[in-house]
């Protein structure tokens, strides 16, 4: 199962004094809009925070920060790219880089692209997990499933430490609907940007998202390598623990229960799972 993470916006329906101001959450604090249609940030006083050049800006639920749009001249005066930066709710630019997109992803969090890669950054300026990963799901901004390519499998551990990886180690973009490739990597970091299983996984799937309390169906690439290609589920919960063994072919849920099914040669088993992935006797 994957998640959809979504920007949740403030809409534009409520105006200062200035007909060309919208008011934010943040107290003397307007959105401007200019007669050419571009868009900055400005006080009460008329100080321009954010100059008035972008094609939107967005403010984030809550106070979460603003998320400014901006088209620049890239090769030549006829093409032109977006690019995103992020404000804080102090309006300060945090990160002093773009990105090509942004997705809010919990409280404190964001999930930041350039162009097919993806990274997790605190709303206060600190990287969580650099941009490297292929796709990146927020499970309530507690802990992150990922994709990233296999190459990394070994290193990955020291790159989220470090906080940085370098140019020739940056992958290329994995093709996601690739689910039949014989050496992939799917794993889960918490909100410290710890692996919360060591690179051991081919294939993570989501079960429950619960925060430290979601649960996973977790195929082991070394097991899948040495049954060529043939291997089962086990369970682990979100503090990286396996709760049973790799016994599942499937684990699904219906109608909110949980079941882990066992093939044998003459039948499908179906056993009902508690919310811990334990078997209900």
């Amino acid at each position: 199962m994957k998640l959809i993470c979504f920007l949740f916006f403030i809409p534009f329906i409520l105006f200062s004094q200035n007909e060309n101001q919208f008011l934010t959450s943040q107290k003397d604090i307007f959105i401007e809009q200019n007669n050419q249609g571009k868009f900055g940030i400005v006080n009460s006083k008329g100080v321009v925070l954010v100059p008035i050049v972008n094609e939107y800006i967005k403010e984030l639920w809550q106070g979460g920060g603003f998320i400014v749009y901006e088209e620049i001249t890239v090769g030549g005066p006829d093409y032109k790219e977006g690019v995103i930066r992020f404000y804080d709710k102090n309006i300060k630019d945090l990160f002093g880089r773009t990105f090509t997109r942004i997705n809010n992803a919990g409280e404190n969090t964001l999930i930041c692209y350039d162009k097919n890669l993806c990274g997790v950054y605190k709303k206060t300026g600190e990287i969580i997990a650099p941009i490297c990963f292929s796709e990146i799901v927020s499970l309530e901004g507690k802990l992150f499933w990922f994709y990233v390519d296999a190459s990394l499998r070994g290193s990955l551990s020291t790159i989220l430490s470090s906080k940085t990886i370098s140019e020739n180690k940056l992958p290329l973009n994995v093709n996601i609907a690739d689910l039949d490739g014989y050496n992939l990597f799917q794993g889960v970091f918490n909100q410290d940007g710890v692996l919360v299983c060591n690179g051991q996984f081919r294939i993570v799937e989501i079960i429950t998202y619960d925060g430290n309390n979601s649960l996973f169906a977790v195929q082991n690439q070394k097991l899948f390598m040495e049954n060529d290609g043939e291997t089962n589920f086990a369970i682990m919960n979100g503090s990286g623990e396996l709760v049973s063994d790799y016994i599942y072919s499937e684990v699904i849920k219906i109608d909110g229960q949980i079941i882990g099914e066992i093939s044998t040669e003459t039948e499908l088993k179906r056993v009902p799972l508690n919310n811990q992935g334990i078997p209900i006797k």
